[in-house]
């Protein structure tokens, strides 16, 4: 007999320099993907920068799961992907931001249970790149 106290399960996806959240949502039998790029402003979208791999990363933990439980864990392999409305980066913040998914997300309810605002950015003239300044709440 297994007992799961927990309602999520929680890992970072690394592809094409960017990171992204996985949350296997046991309370909703889905995976849900927090990834902090606003897709519509890129050249990319969020199926082409998740996927294969993103199905190949669920897979792999998956079987892992089934493995070492001897099949008493959920087959989560084929569950349906939802891409969570969260706060968006600017500029090439995904670690910070992926941080703050991992310790704030909330499965259950399906959101963070914190604010991410923009407080302010400037652009550096010595180092010709921007900085952007976040609030957590």
């Amino acid at each position: 007999l297994l007992i799961f106290l927990s309602v999520q399960i929680l890992w970072t996806y690394h592809h094409y320099n960017h990171f992204s959240v996985f949350c296997v949502n046991l309370e909703h039998s889905r995976i849900d993907v927090l990834d902090s790029i606003d897709w519509s402003k890129s050249l990319s979208s969020f199926e082409e920068r998740h996927f294969p791999g993103g199905h190949t990363s669920i897979q792999r933990l998956s079987d892992a799961f089934n493995t070492v439980t001897r099949g008493e864990f959920y087959d989560f392999s084929e569950w349906p992907i939802w891409s969570k409305d969260v706060p968006r980066q600017q500029g090439n913040d995904c670690p910070i931001f992926t941080t703050k998914f991992l310790r704030h997300y909330d499965g259950e309810v399906g959101q963070l249970r914190c604010n991410i605002k923009l407080v302010f950015f400037f652009f550096s003239p010595f180092s010709k790149m921007m900085f952007f300044c976040y609030f957590f709440e």
